[in-house]
């Protein structure tokens, strides 16, 4: 009946501007970081301009992008807050993510030199300074209950998902992102690992622990390392900022740690120990900047 489709159509039209008026333009920047040269790089998807944007569709826009996303919510001219977002679950800090958003804050804020930057779930503070188009970060270490926390070697080789291995040092530590960290006294070996992410998974979420780091030293100050907190094998970080700032605190000494060899994407992460904090920098290299319509 005519009367039918017109009421309808009205009724799609009125939905059609509903939707729209809950879309906002955002802006949105591909960045790459601690590459150790042109080209290489942990990437990440920065976000401007959505702080009306949920949790639900934030976590959804990271699944489908594949990759960690962070969101920028400007509170005063010095002063931001992120929230940061893997394609599996949202997390309390990633400093590869910290790194290029500071990046992008700072090529939007010229005449500024520094900033602070407070996580959005543990509403931690990270001081960010640019010297001579360099970005430095400086972390504190966090103080972590971690002997409520049961590890052992059997444990650690069963995560590992290897018999013959041998294990120098494993720890529980965090500067904002609680992990285990072990060390291994070979460094083939280190290349070699194909550990049992789903249990390493089921492992974390029982502990509240973001996955695994494991490191191999080199020399007195330079380490090679990878880390394990997806999934999927694909999205193994080239690039974890977080956990060279822990060990760094665990070493106390200034470091050089590469990762990312085993994946064709070389990095490198360069920390400074000194006062009892950790400050870390890297390269940061822009992709591409778009503007999107997000459904808030």
């Amino acid at each position: 009946m005519p009367h039918v489709k017109i009421y309808s159509s009205v009724i799609k039209l009125v939905f059609r501007v509903i939707l729209i008026k809950k879309e906002k333009t955002v802006k949105v920047y591909h960045v790459k970081c601690f590459g150790q040269s042109y080209g290489f790089g942990n990437e990440v998807i920065v976000i401007e301009d959505a702080p009306n944007l949920n949790m639900q569709n934030r976590s959804a826009y990271a699944k489908t992008k594949n990759t960690t996303c962070v969101f920028i919510n400007n509170i005063n001219p010095t002063q931001i807050i992120l929230d940061y977002y893997y394609p599996h679950k949202r997390s309390p800090l990633c400093l590869h993510a910290t790194l290029g958003a500071s990046y992008i804050w700072f090529k939007n804020n010229p005449a500024a030199k520094n900033l602070t930057v407070i996580t959005s779930i543990n509403h931690q503070e990270i001081f960010v300074e640019q010297i001579q188009e360099k970005i430095f970060l400086t972390i504190t270490e966090e103080n972590i209950d971690s002997e409520k926390i049961s590890i052992n070697v059997a444990l650690v080789k069963k995560l590992l998902n290897v018999d013959d291995l041998k294990v120098k040092e494993y720890y529980i530590a965090s500067c904002g992102s609680p992990k285990l960290f072990i060390e291994i006294s070979n460094n083939e070996h280190l290349y070699l690992l194909k550990p049992d992410l789903g249990l390493i998974n089921s492992w974390s979420n029982a502990n509240h622990i973001n996955g695994l780091y494991v490191y191999c030293k080199i020399s007195e100050n330079t380490c090679n390392g990878r880390n394990f907190n997806h999934l999927n094998p694909a999205l193994e970080d080239v690039a974890t900022g977080i956990a060279t700032a822990t060990i760094t605190y665990h070493c106390k000494k200034s470091l050089t740690i590469y990762q990312g060899k085993n994946l064709g994407n070389k990095c490198v992460i360069t920390t400074e120990f000194a006062n009892n904090r950790v400050t870390i920098t890297g390269n940061v290299e822009m992709v591409s900047t778009i503007e999107t319509r997000m459904h808030l």
